[in-house]
């Protein structure tokens, strides 16, 4: 979302999202599994690139 009348396009057309499609989703890809290497990606990134730097 970019502009104002974009956010409420798009608030406008929240009625039409499955729920259950959301909910699948947000069970997949948000496990506690999931978030951890996620996070552990993220933290590895941080920590080659700070590697980089000091060399």
């Amino acid at each position: 979302v970019n502009t104002v009348e974009e956010a409420i396009r798009r608030v406008l057309q929240i009625k039409f999202i499955d729920r259950a499609a959301c909910r699948s989703d947000v069970e997949q890809n948000f496990t506690v599994e999931c978030m951890a290497k996620k996070y552990i990606q993220v933290y590895k990134s941080i920590l080659e690139k700070k590697k980089y730097e000091d060399d």
